[in-house]
């Protein structure tokens, strides 16, 4: 996101947090609590969505959501696509998780840039 919107990647967690309002982009988990052993998003289970009914009735301004990887997307895809409004767009950039090494930076950050012209 940092060089997505243009801030220090190690502003302080709140000049990070202002970068982003001023660019009109939230983040928020499609998962408010899981199991998980490890790290790896296989191994989620329990899980508990985040309120996106209550969101999207909060939000409604929102246009394009994009999921951090496969895995943010089915899992709420599962769990919360019923609440998803139609004139909403989706999209879906790699993981930027260091796990996700199938995808150097410059082919992330480039997808990320390409689901942000979405």
């Amino acid at each position: 996101m940092s060089e997505l919107v243009g801030f220090a990647h190690d502003a302080p967690y709140e000049k990070r947090l202002e970068f982003l309002r001023k660019n009109k982009i939230a983040l928020w988990d499609s998962v408010h609590a899981c199991a998980r052993a490890g790290s790896l998003d296989s191994n989620i289970k329990d899980v508990v969505p985040n309120d996106f009914k209550t969101f999207f009735k909060k939000h409604k301004n929102i246009k394009l959501i994009i999921f951090n990887g496969q895995a943010a997307h089915k899992l709420f895809k599962k769990h919360c696509s019923q609440f998803l409004p139609s004139e909403i767009k989706i999209a879906i950039a790699p993981s930027t998780s260091p796990a996700n090494a199938m995808c150097s930076y410059e082919e992330k950050l480039n997808a990320w840039k390409n689901a942000l012209r979405t």
